[in-house]
């Protein structure tokens, strides 16, 4: 005779079972439920979008049947044969297309151009900025300056100097002082010829050393 007590475990263990058994079956229904509608759902989007597009298709179609025969109507005899019709349709859709294609590229470059043309401008205004406080700061310089020693003699005879030490004029002395470095560098490069044909040299590099130097420092009686 079996114990009623010992069963009672088993019993409880094969209903937790059950039960577990039937919470899952219950979440794999619902996930494929899920999965069902999601399905529907992108059939539904799926077949809307090709909808959309055969109704934008034959919208084109049609418009460019017409466009054909009008042409064909201005161009041609009423009397024009179905394989010209067609001709002329596939003629009419493929340049409304090649139209298309390079209005889509125009477009592309025309959006190029115009990012740009704004750096360009965004740059343009930030070297218009940066000039005007180089020139904002020159002029509170020079007027401080001016302030500064506008009691003082001495000063007063110098002001023109140190206007020539401003930013503006050191490029000024900067490109004289340049233009006169190779004034006397061609100066130069033009009499050591004569100096080398005096002393019966042929070669430049005699006169580049100390003893070519010492020699071209001395006059010689002719």
């Amino acid at each position: 005779m079996r114990n009623p007590k010992a069963t009672e475990p088993q019993h409880g263990s094969r209903e937790l079972d059950e039960l577990e058994l039937e919470t899952r079956r219950r979440r794999n229904r619902e996930s494929m439920r899920r999965v069902r509608l999601r399905k529907r759902d992108a059939r539904v989007s799926t077949q809307q979008t090709a909808d959309q597009l055969e109704l934008t298709l034959r919208r084109l179609v049609e418009r460019n049947r017409q466009a054909s025969a009008a042409l064909l109507q201005a161009g041609s005899p009423s009397s024009s044969s179905s394989a010209s019709h067609a001709e002329g349709e596939t003629t009419s859709y493929s340049r409304v297309l090649a139209e298309t294609a390079a209005l889509s590229l125009d477009n592309q470059t025309l959006r190029r151009g115009l990012h740009v043309y704004q750096e360009l401008e965004a740059a343009f205004l930030r070297s218009l900025d940066e000039q005007r406080l180089d020139q904002a700061e020159e002029l509170a310089r020079q007027r401080q300056l001016d302030e500064t020693f506008a009691d003082d003699d001495a000063l007063t005879l110098l002001r023109p100097l140190l206007s020539w030490l401003s930013p503006s004029h050191l490029g000024e002395l900067v490109a004289l002082a340049r233009t006169r470095i190779l004034e006397n560098k061609a100066l130069i490069e033009s009499l050591v010829p004569r100096a080398n044909v005096a002393l019966g040299w042929s070669d430049r590099r005699c006169v580049e050393g100390r003893f070519g130097r010492y020699l071209l420092s001395k006059r010689f009686s002719h």
